[in-house]
């Protein structure tokens, strides 16, 4: 899963938000684990992963991925 990251955000603390949005509002989610910080990619801090069941109860993980790009995105004058 690929997070494209568009406006300045600091990347860890938004985790612990998505990890409280999928244990408070999406409990249809089948998390089985929330998002934690990873280390199989070396020299890039922001790789995560989760994991989750699918409809038949088997478990699958989510490898997260987020790429800063804020300081790339150029804002639009009005």
């Amino acid at each position: 899963m690929i997070g494209l990251i568009v406006e300045k955000l600091d990347i860890p603390t938004n985790i612990t938000d998505i990890n409280t949005l999928l244990q408070n509002h999406f409990n249809n989610c089948n998390t089985t684990r929330y998002v934690q910080k990873e280390s199989f990619i070396p020299d890039f801090e922001f790789h995560y992963s989760s994991e989750h069941n699918d409809t038949a109860d088997n478990t699958f993980t989510l490898y997260h991925l987020m790429f800063d790009f804020s300081e790339n995105i150029q804002s639009r004058s009005s």
